[in-house]
């Protein structure tokens, strides 16, 4: 089993020698490429980065790809991914590592079912952690093939399959034959590209050791982007979610991104455009106002619920 690694580049020269050691020092013993894409920052992680490449003297297949201008996270992935040969694929991002067996652990759980989409990897996040990441609710699951049950925890509010892209073993054939690349131009690129991928997601694997060190860096592109961004490009997913809500699971889907819309409501065509499209399925699945208000009150502290129910009030009223 050969295993390609994508870390895009862009703007980490405190971080990139760590993460690429990290990647150095695998005790894997199989095929592994490192694919780094340059996604044209304007500090030295480039620089760092061809020279600790050019010292390395190991079993591993390093190489740098550089894009002729910056596109983002998504486009840097997408390259990446294109350029790789692995049967699975790996999402590194370059202000974090990997802990030395991760690629060990992550491909023995696919070994030990093969074919599986996904596996994923425990993560511990630094300089504290944050349960936004965890898996301690899945401590009793390593493997399920059930696209129903997949679904019905990537949905959940609270405690269900992490969004992130990275520490995911990710077989690279089920990313092609489903075209699930990130879309390009926006920031919150996980959260779109989960939201489709468990809608094809067969099955998933469950490696319990941590496998990834995230680093919560104040500099980083989803840190850096301004609130005015961030919420456009909410609007921007949430258009395209509210389009493709379907069966299995549609009042999880209903409630979980009615939730996310009405913390992020601003007045724009994207946002007023998933909201009819919600509203409407609310009355096709016949969801009286209760079943949104109770939801809330079960997920969420009561501080947080009351200013959600007021914006929610408000967000029914615009129907009428």
């Amino acid at each position: 089993m050969k295993i390609s690694v994508i870390i895009p580049v862009y703007n980490v020269e405190q971080y990139i020698e760590k993460c690429l050691s990290s990647v150095m020092q695998q005790t894997f013993t199989g095929s592994l490429e490192c694919i780094v894409v340059d996604d044209c920052g304007n500090d030295n992680s480039i620089a760092i980065a061809q020279r600790i490449i050019d010292s390395y003297n190991g079993p591993f297949a390093f190489k740098i790809i550089h894009h002729e201008k910056n596109g983002g996270l998504s486009a840097a992935r997408n390259t990446g991914t294109k350029a790789s040969s692995g049967d699975y694929v790996y999402y590194l991002d370059s202000d974090d590592e990997i802990t030395p067996s991760c690629i060990q652990l992550l491909t023995d759980a696919a070994n030990c079912h093969p074919n599986v989409d996904v596996v994923q990897g425990a993560t511990l996040t630094i300089p504290v952690d944050d349960p936004f990441y965890s898996i301690k609710q899945f401590n009793s699951t390593t493997f399920v093939a059930d696209n129903n049950w997949i679904r019905q925890q990537f949905y959940k509010i609270n405690n269900g399959l992490p969004v992130n892209a990275w520490n995911k073993l990710i077989r690279r054939q089920f990313i092609e034959d489903n075209s699930l690349w990130f879309k390009e131009g926006i920031i919150h690129e996980d959260q779109h590209w989960m939201f489709f991928a468990v809608k094809r997601m067969q099955s998933i694997a469950f490696v319990h050791d941590v496998t990834y060190i995230h680093q919560r860096n104040n500099e980083s592109i989803m840190k850096a982007s301004s609130k005015a961004q961030s919420e456009q490009h909410w609007g921007i997913i949430l258009r395209e979610i509210s389009q493709n809500i379907d069966s299995p699971q549609q009042q999880l889907q209903v409630f979980k991104y009615t939730t996310a819309l009405v913390t992020r409501y601003n007045p724009s065509s994207d946002y007023d455009f998933a909201r009819n499209i919600l509203i409407q399925k609310m009355k096709e699945l016949h969801l009286p106002t209760g079943f949104f208000l109770a939801n809330l009150w079960a997920n969420h502290n009561n501080f947080i619920t009351r200013i959600l129910i007021r914006r929610y009030c408000k967000f029914m009223a615009k129907r009428k």
